[in-house]
């Protein structure tokens, strides 16, 4: 009797028509190109997220900037109080101000709410978050030579208030910046309170209103005291 070829299978290339499995050589170099192109687009993404979180960051700054410059306009060229001010003032540190949270229109408990979302910076894990049970609060220090401080410091309450006017090099000036406490002391010997968690360096907001990126550890007052003194302020 004559066997019955299909007319199709008898067209197709052996190869086609014969089973063939991978062996193990191949299965493993399959896998680890898959490993190094997974590691790669790792990579790859991670870095696009920390430029893209900086980038925030940077934003972050420039409207605390722009609002602390509108505040002293419009309190006779006052920035304000950094901390508690015991004598006068407003009696509240700057990032829970009334009059500033009024200019900026948001309610103070969205602060201890942690829903201030241009007082976090997205790569900040902590965000002053120890002392507010577990609530990320703030990720920026303002210079307390520039908004209430004065030779003698932050904890002799005696503070000298600057003005604006005083501020000959605004774009020198640091007047915010990524910091683990809302206020950068100023010491001879220490930079006080700065983060550097932007590639080793920290977003600082100067007192014209620009941002830059400077390499950490920033330098001291001792070492660049126009980076921190205002002028007419006594180091």
């Amino acid at each position: 009797m004559k066997s019955t070829i299909h007319p199709r299978s008898s067209r197709l290339p052996i190869r086609f028509r014969e089973l063939h499995g991978f062996t193990v050589t191949e299965l493993l170099v399959a896998i680890g190109l898959i490993a190094v192109l997974a590691v790669a687009l790792l990579g790859l993404s991670a870095g696009l997220r920390g430029r893209s979180n900086a980038a925030t960051c940077v934003n972050h700054l420039k409207q605390l900037a722009l609002y602390f410059n509108v505040y002293a306009s419009d309190h006779d060229g006052y920035y304000p109080h950094v901390a508690r001010y015991s004598a006068g003032g407003v009696g509240q540190h700057w990032y829970y101000n009334t009059e500033l949270l009024s200019l900026m229109q948001i309610p103070v408990s969205n602060v201890w709410k942690g829903k201030v979302p241009f007082y976090l910076c997205p790569e900040d894990q902590n965000g002053m978050s120890t002392a507010f049970g577990g609530v990320r609060v703030l990720s920026y220090g303002f210079n307390i030579a520039v908004g209430s401080g004065g030779s003698n410091g932050y904890t002799s309450g005696k503070y000298i208030r600057t003005r604006s006017s005083q501020i000959n090099q605004p774009s020198k000036l640091l007047l915010a910046c990524d910091a683990s406490e809302y206020y950068l002391q100023v010491k001879s010997k220490a930079v006080p309170k700065a983060v550097y968690r932007h590639r080793g360096g920290a977003n600082v907001a100067f007192c014209d209103g620009h941002v830059a990126w400077m390499e950490g550890p920033l330098p001291t007052s001792t070492q660049d005291p126009d980076l921190w003194w205002p002028d007419g302020v006594a180091r």
